[in-house]
């Protein structure tokens, strides 16, 4: 579907001796595409103090680079920063106050193929030693989460991983050694639209 949201309400009350959460509405099942946003809601209704956490297959989740979590009194959101299919999984929302504890699960697919493989230019000869780079746009890269960058004596490759729409643009590959250097350039296009399973 490309952008999924999904929403799960609680209604509270806190008669003594009451549980004061209770669902109204089970959380619905999300399927995006790789790349695309994930997120889940949570919202309550007259329960009082009631703290949100969320989990993926029973480990909680905590605010990153990956996981953006908002909390407020109503209520409670949970977005996926740039989903992969390891994403994949059961996410609970679990909603908590002095008079008792509530959750409500749902399942997450990510669909969608890597649109890109090793993205590589061979072979390169001259005298060694050789220094090999790699730009995207103007800006050197180097291998970390979203890429891995592999070179030997006589060639180098660049792997996108979780490739997405904004991975569009140029990029280039320079050789260099004491006599000078020579630069290789392609320029990606990702159509997020074309994801298929």
């Amino acid at each position: 579907t490309g952008r999924g949201r999904a929403v799960v309400a609680f209604a509270g009350y806190h008669r003594a001796g009451s549980t004061s959460i209770r669902k109204n509405q089970k959380i619905t099942p999300l399927e995006i595409n790789v790349g695309s946003q994930a997120k889940f809601e949570c919202e309550i209704q007259d329960a009082p103090t009631v703290t949100f956490k969320w989990y993926k297959s029973g480990i909680e989740i905590r605010q990153s680079e990956k996981y953006r979590i908002l909390s407020r009194h109503i209520g409670s959101s949970l977005e996926l920063l740039n989903p992969v299919k390891a994403d994949s999984g059961e996410y609970t929302c679990k909603a908590s106050n002095q008079h008792g504890t509530d959750s409500c699960t749902a399942s997450l697919i990510v669909t969608g193929k890597t649109l890109m493989g090793p993205f590589s230019f061979k072979t390169f000869t001259g005298t060694a030693p050789l220094a090999v780079k790699w730009f995207i746009e103007e800006k050197e890269m180097t291998t970390g989460t979203t890429c891995f960058i592999k070179k030997d004596a006589s060639s180098s490759s660049l792997e996108l991983n979780s490739v997405k729409p904004s991975d569009s643009a140029k990029y280039t590959c320079q050789v260099s050694n004491d006599a000078g250097k020579v630069d290789c350039t392609a320029v990606l296009f990702v159509k997020g639209a074309s994801l298929q399973n």
